[in-house]
């Protein structure tokens, strides 16, 4: 998983709560929290920095899941437009089809 999305998730923990909460964090995860944005990181430790933030605030993960998606969509809309652009329903057919169905 892409470094930015840990960057962003950290910056988006601090706002959202504060940098106590998102050092609270941290530690019980037992990680370091130094990410670089063009880092590649296991996706598990997301996973455990969710779950952690979920044993400090009792927030729900599928519910800071939610919130969390909702505050990405500027940043993917920065850094990846293309991503954000309607695909006619045809091409996204094809792709899947010719991704599928590959000669060998």
């Amino acid at each position: 998983m892409k470094g930015i999305i840990f960057t962003e998730f950290l910056d988006i923990v601090e706002r959202t709560f504060d940098l106590e909460v998102c050092q609270s964090m941290l530690d019980m995860a037992d990680d370091p929290g130094v990410y670089t944005s063009v880092g590649s990181y296991e996706h598990q430790r997301l996973v455990k920095l969710i779950i952690c933030l979920h044993k400090v605030t009792g927030v729900s993960p599928e519910s800071f899941n939610k919130r969390l998606a909702a505050l990405f969509s500027p940043v993917y809309s920065l850094y990846y437009p293309t991503m954000i652009l309607p695909i006619p329903t045809p091409l996204i057919l094809f792709a899947v089809w010719s991704h599928t169905y590959t000669k060998k």
